[in-house]
């Protein structure tokens, strides 16, 4: 990728200590939009896409954890887990003494978090037991 107007990208890329790249995207939009810089469709977009790629931004997806409501266990509540070595899941407290850290999975994308909730809510079966 070129930067076209390569004054610009330094101009925005320099950071202040204590300032977030992400504050200095915000000004930018609201400088373009008040009508304070001239800019070229094209450089505007060379800009944000450098940006974005050279990671001055550091986007995360927001993670989730599936909390299971009423199971407590003798490590704490309980929350959906997923085993890094088998892709399984099961019921697990936060802090596990038991295991590794790094083996589990607490924290999901949406997606999973969604396909969790499906398997939760329409997953569970109560069956009759004869004893």
């Amino acid at each position: 990728m070129k930067i076209k107007n390569k004054k610009l990208y330094q101009t925005y890329t320099a950071v202040p200590h204590g300032k977030s790249s992400t504050d200095e995207i915000r000004n930018l939009l609201n400088r373009i939009a008040a009508g304070d810089v001239d800019y070229e469709q094209d450089e505007l977009e060379n800009l944000i896409y450098a940006i974005l790629n050279n990671d001055l931004i550091g986007y995360q997806k927001p993670k989730y954890r599936v909390r299971l409501n009423g199971l407590v266990g003798y490590n704490g509540q309980q929350y959906v887990t997923r085993s890094k070595k088998d892709n399984h899941y099961f019921a697990c407290g936060l802090k596990n003494s038991r295991v590794k850290a790094g083996d589990l999975i607490q924290q999901f994308g949406i997606d999973e978090t969604k396909r969790i909730v499906n398997l939760l809510d329409n997953g569970v079966q109560v069956k009759p037991v004869n004893e």
